[in-house]
């Protein structure tokens, strides 16, 4: 497997959806971090900026009480190669989502 820094930092994103990721062949079973020792997610994000998208990355940590609508900034983004067999294909991993206050001032 091959890691390739992917700085995403500056994007503007926030969390479509949260869920855990499970293992292949136990669903209800949720994988952990080798490192850390943390749970890991699968978040899908909205990117307003510098593009209009969706994009899935697999971060590990509390992120239970993350909801989405929520604006966060990716620190530490990794893309990551894989195979299995004659199957291969890429992960998007980050190290954390920060949550960002919204900036926007209403007009009263």
């Amino acid at each position: 497997m091959a890691d390739m820094p992917m700085d995403i930092s500056g994007w503007t994103t926030v969390v479509g959806a949260v869920q855990a990721d499970t293992e292949f062949d136990d669903p209800t079973k949720q994988k952990m971090d080798w490192e850390s020792g943390l749970p890991r997610y699968r978040v899908r994000l909205i990117v307003l900026a510098p593009l209009f998208d969706t994009v899935e990355v697999t971060v590990a940590g509390d992120l239970a009480a993350m909801k989405p609508g929520t604006r966060v900034r990716a620190e530490g983004g990794k893309y990551k190669t894989w195979t299995m067999g004659e199957k291969s294909g890429f992960k998007l991993w980050v190290d954390a989502l920060v949550p960002v206050e919204n900036t926007a001032r209403s007009s009263s």
